[in-house]
């Protein structure tokens, strides 16, 4: 069984695309899609390129601060998700963001057609105010992957995981047992 979160979720699609008989199951959260980019709106689209260059610069504490105020990740958690996410970020470091170019997450095997052939059970988890371009992303999915079920949890948005965890693991765990 594999999960993936947001860019995680691109990850796990890759894995299964490319190793699908190892897999009993995917759940993807907000995922990511290779090959497919959904119109984003500009207040969520996540400036990747920019919080590269802070991390380059050694301006974590902006990169941090920023990060957090993003709407993408604000949308749908409490003040004690907030706090809980707060507190992760805290330790990181940007290392990842460090060798970031432009292009460093293109994928060089067309995900987007190969999904039509990965016939694992597949759970969608959805956030009610996730942004339109992630929801684009799973109806895409659902679309092209024949296992594929699509969860909405209301009131969530991108971190649906911290929005509403107690509904988020009974989906996910209801979801495993039945693979």
């Amino acid at each position: 069984h594999l999960l993936g979160m947001s860019q995680g979720g691109r990850i796990a699609l890759r894995y299964a695309i490319t190793r699908p008989g190892q897999l009993r199951s995917l759940i993807l959260q907000g995922p990511a899609l290779d090959q497919y980019a959904a119109p984003e709106r500009d207040d969520e689209r996540v400036p990747m390129e920019h919080y590269a260059e802070l991390a380059r610069a050694g301006e974590l504490a902006a990169l941090r601060r920023q990060w957090l105020a993003h709407p993408k990740m604000r949308r749908g958690i409490g003040e004690t998700a907030y706090r809980l996410l707060k507190s992760i970020l805290e330790d990181y470091d940007g290392a990842d963001l460090l060798t970031m170019r432009g292009d460093s997450l293109d994928f060089s095997k067309d995900v987007l057609s190969a999904l039509t052939r990965v016939n694992v059970p597949t759970l969608i988890v959805t956030g009610s105010e996730e942004t339109e371009a992630r929801k684009q992303v799973a109806a895409k999915i659902l679309e092209l992957m024949p296992e594929a079920e699509e969860v909405t949890l209301e009131g969530c948005g991108h971190m649906s995981n911290l929005g509403d965890p107690v509904s988020y693991n009974q989906r996910v765990l209801g979801f495993l047992a039945r693979h």
